[in-house]
């Protein structure tokens, strides 16, 4: 299944009151993680479910080079019609390489780091992703015409059912400008 998630994870659960009022604690923490086959290095884990609320919570961190981010977030599971997610994202200087993955078809190449806030909220089968991405140092080869830009530090707005790239300025490998605009 995607996205491909690995490491060796070790750490403490802890089980509390399995056959009543179940609550499980965890702290973990996972080397040599990587995503996608990429090496994102030492994450930490820690998290809670309360099974009566149907509720968790949870906090993962990355303070690796090239993958420095925090995600803290909770679910909440009580209503089966209405299953809850709130999640923020906070991103430091973190690689976009990984991305290539996924428009892989369109684009190869993909270069730059990105740092911003991001916040997935709502019905967890269709949630809302929101917030605002700054990419450094961005740079993305198109297949079709094989050219590669350069990027000038876009600012990616997320909302909901809608990413809105504002204007995009480029260089290409030429030297010539050029920009981009889009939703």
């Amino acid at each position: 299944k995607e996205p491909k998630i690995e490491g060796i994870t070790s750490g403490d659960i802890t089980i509390e009151d399995p056959y009543n009022k179940l609550k499980v604690y965890v702290n973990a923490q996972t080397d040599q993680t990587r995503f996608e086959n990429d090496s994102i290095g030492i994450i930490t884990i820690n998290a809670f479910w309360d099974n009566q609320l149907k509720k968790a919570n949870f906090f993962v961190n990355s303070n690796n080079e090239g993958y420095i981010f925090d995600v803290k977030g909770n679910l909440n599971l009580a209503d089966s019609n209405n299953q809850l997610i709130d999640t923020d994202f906070d991103i430091k200087d973190t690689r976009v390489d990984i991305l290539e993955n996924y428009v892989g078809i369109i684009f190869s190449e993909i270069d730059g780091n990105a740092s911003g806030n991001l916040k997935l909220s709502g019905n967890l089968k269709e949630p809302d992703l929101t917030g605002k991405i700054q990419l450094k140092n961005g740079g993305i080869k198109v297949l079709y015409t094989q050219c590669y830009y350069s990027m000038v530090e876009p600012e990616i707005v997320f909302k909901p059912d809608l990413i809105d790239f504002g204007t995009i300025n480029l260089k290409d490998m030429y030297g010539n400008d050029g920009q981009i605009k889009g939703q």
